[in-house]
């Protein structure tokens, strides 16, 4: 027999090891995955938001420099800017053509796929278009949580896996809106709603780009807890300050502009006494409500 042809029943147990090259590549991928492991291991006790920590002048630790040199973190994407064109009149305009119809359950197609797959599913978006619990930030420049205009829009935006849809309180310049309500008057809207004209809704985007600019590597977590060097946008610290100081309490303190990110806001709250719990802009506005009852 050939001298390098095994001849025991266990072709890999006899093969000689000059015969088998292919070992000594197994064991090194064996030791590359258990390093990999170590060193996955090692990081899960890092902090998340070291991940993302750097802006603000101060140069990011030496273990984030670290992870960012192994894992290649990518930076955030540009900011889209929008002409800020949608008036009001267009914005009535809108909402009287939502209003064009008779109301009613959704026809079967598309657009009750996407807002009724199931009656729970539609309560609940028609119950979030009421209480306004998780909003997202639009407008011209994607920093606008509410342009006090009294209305709501629900939203819907291509994502990877399909379409997601989300509650606004300002135009949701760069998004899809499907419909539009006054805050207090979703079930006025309903009980008139046009739902062929909110179908045709669905392929038409509002807005027009007119720029991008880039953003900090942080900003992106700061209503997470991550960097707490990169301050609130400037639509943001006004919303604050119109939501703390009515006119009615002129004399009331205005919201800080340093509490503005969440671990502070949580931090402070705490220390009144109040509670600490909840998004973002409910942290605001009971903050906002303390500092006007003083």
């Amino acid at each position: 027999p050939h001298p390098l042809l095994p001849t025991s029943p266990h072709p890999v147990a006899a093969m000689p090891r000059h015969a088998a090259p292919w070992r000594r590549g197994a064991k090194a991928a064996q030791l590359a995955l258990v390093a990999a492991v170590a060193m996955l291991a090692a990081l899960a006790t890092v902090p998340l938001r070291v991940l993302f920590v750097g802006g603000g002048g101060k140069r990011a630790p030496l273990r984030s420099r670290v992870i960012r040199a192994v894992f290649e973190l990518p930076k955030p994407p540009p900011r889209k800017i929008y002409a800020d064109d949608f008036t009001d009149a267009d914005i009535d305009k809108f909402y009287q053509e939502t209003i064009s119809g008779s109301g009613g359950e959704i026809p079967p197609g598309r657009l009750r796929d996407l807002l009724a797959p199931t009656q729970k599913d539609y309560d609940f978006i028609i119950d979030q278009m009421k209480q306004q619990t998780w909003r997202m930030y639009g407008g011209p420049r994607m920093e606008t949580l509410d342009d006090k205009k009294g209305w709501v829009w629900l939203v819907a935006e291509f994502v990877i896996t399909g379409f997601a849809l989300q509650i606004y309180t300002c135009i949701p310049y760069g998004r899809r809106p499907l419909l539009i309500a006054k805050r207090d008057d979703v079930d006025g809207m309903l009980q008139k709603v046009n739902w062929a004209k909110v179908e045709e809704r669905i392929d038409i985007t509002l807005g027009t780009q007119i720029g991008e600019e880039a953003r900090d590597e942080d900003e992106d977590m700061k209503d997470f807890g991550g960097s707490q060097t990169t301050s609130a946008p400037a639509s943001e610290k006004s919303a604050a300050a119109e939501t703390s100081a009515p006119s009615s309490q002129a004399a009331a303190p205005s919201v800080d502009v340093n509490l503005l990110t969440v671990p502070k806001l949580r931090k402070h709250l705490a220390e009144l006494g109040l509670d600490s719990s909840g998004t973002k802009s409910e942290l605001l506005q009971r903050l906002a409500a303390a500092q006007a009852s003083k």
